[in-house]
């Protein structure tokens, strides 16, 4: 485990400075390059009209991910505690690209009266599917800070590598658009 942690420092340690890639609709969108890597990772944060709590509770509730989870297309918890979820995730992928698959690990911790959802992938949990890459390496978080009873700032983060053969142009771009519309998805979803 410290080795694990020691990898994250290193790793943030070594990355470029954020660069603003979209703003709009209250929500930015920022990327930043890592050293040993040609794949960006992401960073959205957006103050959302909803509580702390309900932002916990849709995270929570794997079922309904795919309801505001961009191109997610199966969701299904595989363990389950009041703080740590384990769930196997699909995400549909346009022709000719593979949908890619994950299994992730929630971990929901509070850090006062904030809170930090790590979220690890664990591309060995589960033997592979037939048609459909495996994610062979995903790390981030949601961190959530409540502004207000009814708003919460939420900030998300992650560095993935979507495996198999997508070009690196492509999975930067798509390192703009994730992050943006899954904040706009989760806004709409929890203000109905």
């Amino acid at each position: 485990m410290k080795n694990l942690f020691l990898l994250l420092f290193l790793s943030s340690s070594m990355a470029a400075p954020w660069q603003l890639k979209k703003e709009q609709a209250g929500i930015k969108v920022y990327t930043r390059s890592v050293a040993g890597s040609n794949l960006d990772e992401f960073k959205g944060v957006a103050t959302l009209p909803v509580s702390q709590e309900a932002i916990v509770a849709a995270l929570k509730d794997v079922a309904s991910l795919s309801k505001w989870l961009p191109d997610n297309k199966v969701a299904r918890v595989l363990k389950q505690s009041p703080n740590h979820i384990y769930y196997y995730s699909v995400t549909d992928a346009p022709f000719p690209v593979d949908d890619r698959d994950a299994i992730l690990h929630f971990h929901f911790r509070p850090e006062g009266k904030n809170m930090r959802v790590s979220i690890e992938g664990l591309p060995d949990y589960l033997p592979e599917e037939e048609n459909r890459v495996r994610i062979p390496s995903l790390k981030g978080f949601w961190y959530l800070e409540p502004k207000g009873a009814e708003q919460t700032q939420v900030t998300y983060q992650v560095l993935a590598n979507p495996g198999g053969s997508i070009p690196a142009w492509l999975a930067n771009a798509t390192a703009v658009d994730q992050p943006f519309e899954t904040l706009a998805n989760l806004r709409d979803y929890l203000s109905k």
